[in-house]
């Protein structure tokens, strides 16, 4: 079916960024299936990063969220952005690489979140999806801003 739709140049580039997609959600779900003890030290050892700290510090003059829940909206930002990476090279049309990617990150979340229940320690929390979505939907609209500038420089003859 890829042969049909893509060329090989195009299908080598969707090729390499599922396999970074199926990396990051690696990675993602080792930090999921953490203990709740392994979690907290991580968390705690990360918010003694000088660069980590010093985000925290400006940061909490307007959202007081503790460094967890920044994790959240990072975590799913770089999630957004190689899903969104993916469905850049895999589909033509912007508005369906953008439907794609949302509805993708949206139940990567959710998955993330309901495996939680199943982890001693860990629970599901609605709000970390609203952290979630704030990453991945900040992320697939910084995909689509890069893409129409790149059509625009591209195609300007």
């Amino acid at each position: 079916m890829w042969k049909k739709l893509l060329n090989e140049k195009d299908r080598k580039k969707v090729n390499i960024s599922f396999g970074v997609v199926l990396l990051v959600l690696g990675i993602l779900f080792y930090l999921t299936f953490q203990k709740s003890n392994k979690s907290i030290v991580l968390s705690e050892k990360t918010e003694q990063l000088p660069v980590v700290e010093d985000f925290l510090n400006w940061v909490s003059r307007y959202i007081d969220w503790s460094v967890r829940q920044w994790a959240h909206v990072f975590e799913f930002l770089i999630v957004g952005i190689c899903v969104s990476i993916f469905y850049a090279f895999a589909t033509k049309n912007v508005g369906t690489m953008i439907v794609l990617a949302l509805l993708t990150c949206m139940c990567i979340s959710l998955c993330d979140q309901t495996v939680r229940i199943f982890i001693v320690g860990r629970h599901f929390d609605s709000f970390d999806l609203v952290l979630d979505a704030l990453g991945y939907v900040s992320a697939t609209g910084i995909v689509s801003i890069c893409r129409g500038i790149y059509s625009l420089v591209v195609n300007r003859k």
